[in-house]
Formats: C-alpha cells, sequence, structure tokens
C-alpha cells in the first residue's frame, strides 16, 4: 500500500485566541494550506507482518500508523486496536475468550506470567501491567476471527523497563510467527527494532519526509557528507545546567536545498531567497565522536537550520536604525550587499523548543556567519525574546500613517518589508504576502556582527590577500 498523510492548518474549533494566532502568523488564510506528513509512502502491512514506525514523538509516526490501518480496514483486513479495547471487570484469569491453558500461556508472552496477577482485575493492575493484558486481548481476538487479523498498538512498550519491553518484543515476533497475526506498532524506543525484527520499518525523523525500508532512496546514505563541521553548539565548559542531550548538538553548514525539510514548520512563505549562509543543527552523533548522554550513538539527525539571505533593498527599519534613505546608488547596493544578510529563516523542530536553544542556536548560527552585520524581520520577535538573548538590538517598526487608508492597506503595510511608498513604481508584497502578513506587526532586529569569529577570520584572510598582492606588485 502507499499512504498519503496531511493535515489542514485551519483549526477545527475556531476561538478568539485561535483567530488571534492564526491571523498574527499568517496560518488561517488559504484553506487548502496543509501540512504534509507523508505523500505516496511505500508501507507493507498484513497478517503474519510485523510493520514498526518509529521516530520522535511528533514526528507523524501514529499519524501514519492510524492511516496503515484505516487502509486494512478498508481493504476488508481485521483490525484489532489494543489501545481501544474497553477492559473487562474480572480476574485476568477468566478475562481471555480461551480455554484456561491457551490463556496462560498467552498471558505468560505478553508479560503476565506471574501467578498473583492472575486473580486481579485489570482495575487493580498497574499501567505497564495494563498495557501488556491489552496486548494479550488484541492477539486473542485477532486470532478469533475468520482469518488472522493485525493488532494495532501505538506507543508500543511505551510505559516499560527496557529489559521488559525487550521481552515483550521478542515475544510478539514468535506471537506473529506461530498465530499469523500481524502487528502494526508505533514506538519511540528504537533499541526494541533488534528483537522485534520487523519485515518492514518505517523511520518518521525530525525533520524530511519518512523514510520506508521499501522504498529506493535517492538521497545520500551518509547525510553529513559534504558539509562543513562548525564544532559543537556548546563548549565542554558551558554544559552544566543544560539539558542533558546539549552535548550531544553540534553544527554544519546548510544550504538552500535544505530549506524543504523544514519548510512545513515555518509560519510564513514556504519559499526562501538567495541564500548567502546556512547553519544547520544537528543532534546524534559526529564521526569518530562518542555521544555526550547516550552509552549507543545513534544517527545524526537535523532539527534546526537558520538561513542568511540577501538583503531587501530597503527596510524602514534598517532606515530608522542606521539613518539612511530608501535610495541607492550602484556603489551602495554593492557595499551593502558585502556587509549585510538578513536571517531570513530560523526553524528548530517543535520537540527541541522550550529546551532554552534558539538563542544559543542563532547567537552561534550568527558567529559562523561572514558577515558585519546581520537584521532579521519577525513576528516572533514580538512576542519571544530569543534574538535579543542572542545579541540582536529590536527596533520597532510602525508604518508611516496616510490619510485616507485603510486599516492593513497593501501599500502601507508594504512600506514594512521595504515595498510601497510614494510613486506608481514602488512595488508593494504580492497578494499572498500581504494575505498572511496583513495583521502582523513584525519587528526589526539588527546583529553587530564584527566581532564573530567568522567575521574576523575573513578579515585575517582579506588582510593577508592584500599583503601577498602587494609582495607580488
Amino acid at each position: 500500500m502507499r499512504i498519503t498523510v496531511s493535515h489542514p492548518l485551519r483549526p477545527r474549533r475556531r476561538s478568539l485566541n485561535t483567530a488571534r494566532v492564526a491571523a498574527s502568523f499568517g496560518l488561517d488564510v488559504d484553506p487548502t494550506d496543509r501540512l504534509t506528513v507523508a505523500e505516496n509512502l511505500p508501507v507493507e502491512a498484513g497478517p503474519g507482518r510485523i510493520t514498526l514506525f518509529t521516530g520522535p514523538s511528533g514526528s507523524g509516526k501514529s499519524t501514519l500508523l492510524r492511516a496503515a490501518a484505516d487502509r486494512l480496514e478498508a481493504d476488508g483486513r481485521p483490525v484489532v486496536r489494543a489501545d481501544d479495547l474497553a477492559l473487562p471487570d474480572r480476574p485476568l484469569a477468566d478475562a481471555l475468550p480461551l480455554g484456561f491453558d491457551a490463556a496462560c500461556a498467552l498471558l505468560s508472552k505478553c508479560g503476565l506470567a506471574e501467578p498473583r496477577l492472575l486473580l486481579r482485575t485489570p482495575a487493580e493492575l498497574s499501567e505497564g501491567q495494563r498495557f501488556r493484558f491489552r496486548l494479550a486481548l488484541a492477539v486473542c481476538l485477532a486470532r478469533l476471527s475468520d482469518e488472522p487479523g493485525a493488532v494495532v498498538c501505538d506507543e508500543f512498550a511505551a510505559v516499560l523497563d527496557r529489559t521488559l519491553a525487550a521481552a515483550v518484543a521478542h515475544n510478539v515476533r514468535r506471537l506473529c510467527a506461530a498465530t499469523g497475526v500481524g502487528f502494526l506498532l508505533a514506538t519511540t524506543h528504537e533499541d526494541l527494532a533488534a528483537d522485534l525484527a520487523p519485515h518492514h520499518a518505517v523511520r518518521c525523523r525530525s525533520a524530511g519526509p519518512p523514510r520506508s525500508d521499501a522504498a529506493e532512496f535517492e538521497e545520500h546514505e551518509r547525510p553529513l557528507a559534504g558539509r562543513r563541521r562548525l564544532g559543537p553548539l556548546f563548549a565542554d565548559d558551558d554544559l552544566d545546567g543544560r539539558i542533558s542531550f546539549a552535548g550531544d548538538l553540534f553544527l554544519t553548514t546548510a544550504s538552500r536545498g535544505d530549506w524543504p525539510a523544514f519548510a512545513d514548520w515555518h509560519y510564513r512563505a514556504h519559499t526562501v531567497g538567495i541564500v548567502r549562509f546556512g547553519v544547520m543543527l544537528w543532534h546524534g552523533s559526529q564521526p569518530g565522536v562518542r555521544n555526550a548522554s547516550d552509552e549507543s550513538p545513534h544517527e545524526a539527525e537535523p532539527v534546526g537550520i537558520a538561513l542568511f539571505c540577501s538583503p531587501p533593498l530597503s527596510l524602514r527599519g534598517r532606515n530608522q536604525y542606521f539613518g539612511s534613505g530608501a535610495r541607492w546608488t550602484s556603489a551602495g547596493l554593492k557595499a551593502m550587499n558585502a556587509q549585510l544578510v538578513t536571517l531570513a529563516r530560523v526553524v528548530l523542530h517543535p520537540t527541541y523548543r522550550g529546551c532554552s536553544l534558539a538563542a544559543p542556536f542563532v547567537a552561534a548560527a550568527c558567529d559562523a556567519c561572514p558577515f558585519p552585520w546581520v537584521e532579521s524581520l519577525t513576528q516572533l520577535g514580538q512576542t519571544h525574546p530569543f534574538l535579543e538573548r542572542a545579541g540582536f538590538v529590536k527596533a520597532p517598526v510602525d508604518p508611516p500613517a496616510k490619510r485616507g487608508s485603510r486599516p492593513n492597506d497593501l501599500r502601507q503595510h508594504s512600506a514594512i518589508y521595504g515595498a510601497g511608498g510614494r510613486g506608481k513604481k514602488k512595488g508593494t508584497l504580492s497578494a499572498a504576502s500581504h494575505a498572511k502578513s496583513r495583521y502582523a506587526a513584525p519587528a526589526y532586529f539588527i546583529r553587530d556582527n564584527r566581532s564573530a569569529p567568522a567575521v574576523l577570520e575573513a578579515n585575517r584572510r582579506d588582510r593577508r590577500r592584500q599583503e601577498l598582492e602587494a609582495c607580488d606588485d
């Protein structure tokens, strides 16, 4: 089967607060706007097969699990959803519709071999014990159908300790082989794959589309290949008080081609202009470097991106901050392009937000950026101080009021973004951009980046080149 899953961005229930969020960030404009989880993803599932969906929380594995289960049901296959089963009010010894010996054997394979537990009702069990009973009940019901069915279980073994989880996973593999029952499982714990030995696996990622082992990948097997390493996000002496995996975060260069993997998490346009410099944030093990928070290194994944683009011709906030005009000479434009870039895109995967990483990431990205000045124009900066914590200065921007203009007038609002102004030849925002931003009131931020290590290094190279040229003369 092939699965395509996407969600509309508009909320199911509208309120004043959801309207405020959507209007401020341009999320409630086009009813066709959707967040795509997977497109034409090959998934192999059915009786006698274990299909495993893994990945971090929020990466889409539960959504894909439900979609695969719905597809099996649509094809007429029996499906038992373990998470939705009602728990009977009777002792476990009487709770399965099987003979006593068969029921005890099945409960044992699901980690309920202790005789004293057989005397208890599900309501008397712990959460982990109830999970194991639901699994046994689901397998039992799938076996009793006219043809072997499929058991669907989200957050598989998430409430179990790792040793017990491995034991249950091992026995699920044996049950699949012995009974012909299929299993569709989703979990964040990728260590279970060794004991489950799934027939088919789908790996959901923090950024980018999910990977199916039934697909032929065009992307490179080594995602870090060809990237320049920029070092760890935090120095060893700066890890105290940080989140436990802070030592496993590192930086590389990024390019415009990396943006699509993060575009769905950005609240504005999914396109990006001319990229002058880019930085990617990774979580995982670097080649030849041991993980700081895990004895067993895991594959590095991109979890954040910062893209520095060519600056727009004119920004009202820039003009106010530098005291410059909106008119430029060719020499002035050349100088601006050499001295200034716009931090146009900053995205952290939602899992990593709220971990005090945004400001250090932006600061590190700017330190690696070889331009003396970095500016940004963002709505998010009005409510979150991460740019100021990264060394930016905030300069509020108010477009000039014009007589006879309506609130959020296209030309008036375009002045914030460097468009509009007097004269018909002056451009304005596109209709799509204006629709998404007409209720936004972004702030202008500027960072004096002249003391950044990358800028100092670039200056040293320029001086050295000039000295060599002088010697040649």
